[in-house]
């Protein structure tokens, strides 16, 4: 057997590492290769940027090993450039994959050409939203693009299966077969969002969503909606439990609770296994009493309602199949129960007047919502309303990719408003809203969301 041998001399350490051939059944399938998988810092664009830890390049690094090959994660979230260089010079690996987002496309982009530059030999991949929404805007700077779920398509780049271009394979019918995230390939200490003052795990339980909310990208990923079983719930969870010591978990499903069943059976389990608290995302038309006492004994501390506009009209043109009756059926449940309220509320919507703007505002106050979020309308490439802005009434006013939803901008105009206008709205609600709880800036209301 050939087998190369690298020492590489590190911080005054003689590192040996091997690049033996992967067999399987005593066979030579293909070399193991080193990827390094990139998540970008997006400091700039989120107040609590790297608490929540990179699902993706977890799950991507989940199924690299499985296969036999060697994954190495770096979050510059976290990581500075100077270890991400460290690493690379170390490694010299064969493949390199960035996480790709919208708002970050121009970083995306330059730093595809630097590592060009600097590492010629390594092909790079391009992944992630932005990848799968417009990964025509990818090809100058990547040499493949994966469009949708690449848990099974990076196996087949790094192995020489597929030829370079854009790349886009079936949706996994059941994510069930995919492996854990390689939780252990990252420093999970470093992770953790703070919800209620207690420090969180992120568990992805399903994928995709059956519903068409116009501003949505999860067409993006795929039409399919799957779930993960309530045992394959569980197991993740007692990983995080017991290794990591998480006693807390946030669910970052589109919307956890469309099966009733799973949702029930996950909630008699939450009782039997005494894992912690727990807090999940929901619209307020698929949820009923009997779920929210079930979650209530099992655990939860706190649900994010997707409640987006307090107006019918402006429910229906966003296609959210949704009202303002269930809005409100669906909060006062859960105070009734004495569970958390987070309230996720978008401006300008089409339809949408000032007066039904701040009546998203009266009802968070009226209804004393433990949270709030009023955002302003971002239409992202993907989605319905970015792919046919007319049969919704509106104008895309600008194709900025740099112009993201937490920023207060908006690049839609809506009827009878000027987008000066609509940001001015927007911070008058936000302020108002922080006045009412009592702080004065964003990241007083996140430290014990």
């Amino acid at each position: 057997m050939n087998i190369e041998i690298k020492t590489v001399l590190l911080c005054g350490i003689i590192i040996v590492s091997f690049a033996e051939p992967n067999l399987q059944n005593n066979k030579r399938v293909t070399f193991r290769m080193n990827i390094v998988l990139i998540t970008p810092p997006e400091q700039a664009m989120l107040v609590e940027a790297g608490d929540r830890p990179p699902m993706g390049a977890l799950y991507l690094a989940g199924a690299l090993r499985r296969a036999g090959h060697r994954p190495t994660i770096c979050d510059l979230n976290h990581d500075s450039y100077y270890t991400l260089k460290q690493k690379l010079n170390f490694i010299q690996p064969e493949f390199i994959a960035i996480t790709t987002t919208t708002p970050y496309l121009a970083w995306c982009k330059n730093y595809a050409s630097h590592l060009r530059h600097n590492y010629p030999n390594a092909k790079l991949i391009a992944g992630g939203p932005h990848a799968s929404a417009d990964p025509d805007s990818l090809i100058e700077q990547f040499d493949y693009i994966v469009k949708g779920e690449g848990e099974r398509a990076i196996i087949d780049i790094v192995e020489g299966k597929l030829k370079h271009g854009i790349i886009m394979y079936p949706l996994i019918k059941d994510i069930d077969t995919l492996p854990m995230p390689a939780w252990d390939l990252v420093p999970v200490e470093r992770y953790g969002i703070i919800q209620e003052g207690i420090r969180t795990g992120v568990i992805l339980s399903s994928r995709s969503c059956p519903f068409r909310c116009f501003f949505c990208g999860k067409t993006i990923m795929g039409e399919g909606y799957r779930m993960h079983s309530v045992d394959r719930i569980m197991k993740e969870m007692k990983i995080l439990h017991d290794n990591y010591g998480f006693r807390s978990f946030y669910f970052i499903d589109d919307c956890f609770t469309i099966n009733k069943t799973r949702v029930l059976e996950f909630a008699k389990r939450m009782q039997e296994e005494k894992l912690g608290s727990f807090r999940l995302t929901s619209r307020t038309d698929t949820i009923d009493e009997e779920m929210m006492i079930a979650l209530k004994d099992a655990g939860i501390r706190s649900i994010s309602f997707g409640l987006e506009h307090m107006d019918n009209n402006v429910l229906k043109n966003i296609q959210k199949n949704n009202t303002r009756e269930n809005n409100i059926k669906a909060v006062r449940l859960a105070k009734q129960y004495d569970i958390g309220i987070r309230g996720s509320f978008v401006l300008n919507l089409p339809g949408a007047t000032k007066e039904t703007m701040y009546d998203c505002l009266h009802f968070a106050i009226e209804e004393n919502l433990d949270f709030a979020d009023f955002y302003t309308l971002v239409a992202y490439p993907g989605t319905p309303v970015w792919k046919n802005p007319d049969k919704f009434g509106v104008k895309l006013i600008s194709k900025d990719y740099n112009i993201y939803q937490t920023s207060g901008k908006t690049n839609v105009k809506i009827k009878g408003f000027s987008n000066i206008e609509i940001e001015r709205i927007a911070k008058d609600i936000n302020t108002k809203w922080r006045k009412f709880k009592g702080t004065n800036t964003p990241w007083e209301l996140k430290r014990n969301e």
